[in-house]
């Protein structure tokens, strides 16, 4: 399918219109993730606000669901330290990266606190711990794989499991096929065992598949930023629609870019390498995500808010 194309003007659907940052139900504060549930419900990692809040559709403010609405950072079971990365079962439990607590925590619906089933609030690159977690992602059985940033890899962790493995990279940070540069932006192919790693620490994309000891770069040119249709530039965020075509939150160039299947060129649907908050722009977006009818949501991090922009 290649006629998708969306409307290049964006509405903001959470956070400030005007990019202004705080803690009041209808503010963010770089929000660093989103995720859309059933009932096409938004979830965002308001990272700097130390906070997941949950927005209906159409509705004017938030509501904060795990960590403090205050924006109050803290390691108890109550508290988050800037989560970077969200994903919601079925069930509307959440899965917290909680980034710089290195850990993972699981807060069940209408908990108010949440449970660590990956790391311990320590920094460190052992089985067991984790160094700045950033996105994570469940298979039909309940595993949690994370990208674990600084650890330049991947880990799967099993149920009911605190000891992960390594699923991609643990080889240092670089550009080799073995390797991984702080990974990112996370999707699983879980019918096809297939993983997909942003690191915007060479400007690429990888595609890795399960137990094997290499992946292939799909987008971007590893080593070498850039704003042509083949480059990238940190890029972040990663989804996949059910067409195949892969969207990449282009955080560097301010601009969301779509690959169709086995295309190395991408076409550029929203913003431009311009950064600013006007309503057709981006600054620093960081993780993308699709609601039932295809309609593109942004996390405009530096911008403080949530951009919608409809399918046309």
């Amino acid at each position: 399918v290649t006629n998708l194309r969306w409307n290049t003007t964006g509405v903001t659907v959470a956070g400030d219109t005007n990019g202004i940052h705080g803690t009041a139900p209808n503010q963010l504060y770089w929000p660093y993730d989103i995720f859309i549930g059933s009932n096409d419900i938004l979830y965002v990692a308001d990272a700097s606000n130390n906070r997941i809040q949950k927005w209906l559709p159409n509705s004017s403010n938030g509501s904060t669901i795990a960590g403090y609405s205050n924006g109050s950072a803290g390691l108890a079971s109550g508290a988050l330290k800037k989560p970077t990365g969200v994903y919601v079962d079925q069930n509307q439990n959440l899965y917290i990266a909680d980034n710089q607590n290195y850990r993972i925590q699981y807060w069940p619906y209408n908990s108010t606190s949440g449970i660590t089933i990956a790391g311990n609030g320590t920094n460190g690159s052992s089985n067991t711990l984790l160094s700045t977690p950033y996105n994570l992602r469940l298979d039909l059985n309940g595993n949690v794989y994370l990208t674990d940033y600084f650890n330049q890899r991947v880990m799967k962790f099993t149920p009911n499991s605190t000891t992960g493995s390594v699923v991609a990279g643990e080889n240092g940070a670089g550009n080799l096929g073995s390797q991984l540069n702080n990974p990112s932006g996370f999707c699983l192919d879980v019918n096809n065992n297939i993983m997909y790693i942003s690191n915007p620490g060479r400007n690429s994309i990888s595609k890795w598949i399960l137990n094997s000891s290499n992946g292939t770069t799909i987008a971007g040119i590893s080593g070498t930023p850039g704003s042509n249709s083949t480059l990238l530039n940190n890029p972040r965020g990663i989804i996949f629609d059910h067409y195949g075509n892969l969207y990449v939150a282009d955080t560097g160039n301010n601009r969301i870019q779509m690959f169709y299947p086995n295309s190395t060129h991408g076409i550029t649907i929203v913003g431009n390498t311009t950064a600013g908050n006007s309503s057709s722009l981006l600054n620093n977006p960081r993780s993308i995500a699709f609601d039932t009818n295809l309609n593109l949501y942004v996390a405009d991090t530096y911008n403080n808010r949530i951009q919608k922009f409809s399918k046309l």
